[in-house]
């Protein structure tokens, strides 16, 4: 049992160890007053799954409440994203800055893993650290300002840099300073100085474009249309009056682990001489996340009873979900005769034809025999299915609700 158990801990030591390897984050300093400019690098060597973007990183207390922040991502490569933003007033003490949910494909052995990791840093106390200079940007990416704001006491500031940026000079910051910033034939740092601390920032002037990220392509039918309604599978026959002019939601949900990007929806066949939709693309839609559309009829356009089409789902040029139904037009639709679902099974009364019971013309007492026979079976099936059968709004019940005059 002690061998499995050091066994099992060797492995996950590895683990961690190809992480650190493979997913690094630092922040450029480990203390900072209210107001002033935090700076972090991710720095990765792995086959993203999904984009990484503002959302991965969060603020926190020692406690873990996440504090609203108004950050900035730079990605500079699929292999290098930098992060800034200003501290806002908090309470002196420590706080986390994480990148959360970093998800990747491991290079060593092709599993899809996922990472984050905190930063801890300071907030001084202003009563012992009475200097606050805040910085933007964080990093520069071309040729523009670099704007150094003084938030508490005026102090002296020194600025290095390269001798042909042409920025190196001591100031009495009072209040804020606009630099201009050049990109020069290679990458250089402008290092800013204040009483104890001090601000490194990058400018690139030979960065890479952002490269292609990999993200895997989603599997057919990872995304699935929705009935409005019930929130189940969608229809594949709609019946509706031909004077009437319908806007009715449309639901698609991902039931794929990952998210699915560039999602976008087409009409086919003669369904898209009356039906459109408001708006046909999502640009992205997380796992179990549900995405709406708007449907709208025009009776307008009206030729015939009825028409056929497809609705396809694509991410990118990959098609996921391809939904064929029918729209039937009466001139007036009886809603009594709706479908009624239950658990079980679907009974569409108006799918039933009537069947003569044999009888004996001849014989009235044998026609009300039959007439009491089939009365009691009725009112029997009637008492059986009471319970069990789970009356729900249809999808042309629906679409009834949310129609326009």
């Amino acid at each position: 049992m002690k061998k499995f158990l050091i066994f099992v801990l060797f492995i996950l030591l590895i683990n961690f160890v190809n992480a650190e390897d493979s997913v690094s984050f630092s922040i450029l300093r480990d203390s900072y007053n209210i107001q002033e400019t935090l700076q972090a690098e991710l720095r990765l060597s792995v086959n993203l799954v999904n984009k990484v973007t503002e959302s991965n990183f969060f603020l926190s207390d020692e406690n873990n409440n996440v504090i609203p922040i108004a950050l900035f991502l730079e990605d500079i490569s699929k292999s290098y994203y930098f992060a800034y933003f200003n501290i806002p007033n908090l309470q002196p003490g420590a706080y986390n800055f994480e990148a959360k949910d970093i998800r990747y494909i491991d290079n060593a052995d092709g599993l899809l893993k996922q990472y984050s990791i905190k930063k801890t840093f300071v907030i001084l106390n202003q009563t012992s650290d009475t200097s606050s200079i805040s910085i933007s940007p964080g990093i520069i990416l071309s040729n523009g300002k670099l704007e150094l704001k003084n938030n508490l006491n005026p102090i002296n500031i020194t600025i290095n840099a390269p001798p042909n940026a042409n920025l190196s000079k001591v100031l009495f910051l009072m209040d804020k300073v606009l630099l201009d910033v050049k990109l020069l034939e290679s990458n250089y740092n402008i290092e800013i100085l204040y009483g104890n601390k001090k601000y490194i920032i990058p400018v690139l002037t030979n960065q890479k474009p952002q490269e292609n990220v990999l993200i895997l392509t989603p599997p057919k039918n990872s995304v699935i249309f929705l009935n409005s309604s019930l929130g189940k599978t969608f229809p594949k026959v709609i019946n509706l009056n031909k004077n009437q002019s319908l806007r009715n939601p449309l639901y698609a949900k991902n039931v794929w682990n990952l998210p699915i990007y560039n999602l976008t929806i087409k009409i086919t066949g003669d369904l898209k001489d009356i039906l459109n939709l408001e708006e046909n693309k999502v640009s992205s839609l997380d796992p179990n996340e549900t995405t709406m559309y708007f449907v709208l009829i025009n009776t307008s356009k009206y030729k015939k009873e009825t028409y056929t089409g497809d609705l396809t789902i694509y991410s990118n040029q990959d098609i996921l979900s391809s939904l064929t139904f029918n729209i039937n037009l009466f001139n007036k639709l009886n809603l009594t005769n709706l479908t009624i679902k239950d658990e079980v099974r679907v009974i569409n009364f108006t799918n039933y034809t009537n069947t003569p019971l044999p009888q004996d013309s001849n014989s009235p007492s044998s026609f009300i025999k039959i007439f009491l026979i089939v009365a009691v079976l009725i009112v029997a099936v009637y008492f059986i299915f009471r319970k069990k059968i789970k009356k729900e709004e249809s999808f042309e019940e629906h679409f009834y609700r949310f129609k326009k005059p």
